[in-house]
């Protein structure tokens, strides 16, 4: 039909493909635009990847208690998780599913790409 639009499924996006410029690790945090993405496996600069997009993932958090069901933002200059959103700079990765108390290290988050989330972002991804 002529004007008819179609889409075709291609995956759950769960994973998604990514070729970085430079060397990948393993649970290495990626950030992409206003998303935030996890490596798989370890990728070799130039060469396709896959990046995971959602599920429940440990980050490295600024010490501060935090609730379970918490909004979590990465904060990619301290390349912490933190509950401050820095009026928008920091970028939202997810809720927390685990508390967390003043002292520990990790923070466990369901993370999830959200662009409709409550916040406008005014982040600027590094290069």
């Amino acid at each position: 039909m002529a004007g008819t639009k179609y889409a075709d499924f291609k995956h759950d996006g769960n994973a998604i493909d990514y070729t970085p410029t430079s060397a990948v690790l393993a649970s290495q945090i990626v950030v992409i635009n206003d998303m935030i993405a996890v490596a798989a496996v370890d990728i070799a600069a130039d060469k396709l990847g896959s990046l995971r997009t959602k599920g429940v993932f440990t980050f490295p958090q600024d010490t501060g208690a935090i609730t379970n069901g918490s909004d979590m933002f990465w904060d990619e200059s301290q390349g912490v998780a933190t509950t401050d959103d820095d009026s928008g700079v920091n970028l939202w990765i997810g809720k927390s599913v685990k508390a967390a108390i003043a002292g520990d290290v990790l923070v466990w988050v369901m993370l999830e790409y959200c662009p409709d989330h409550d916040y406008t972002p005014t982040h600027t991804p590094s290069t």
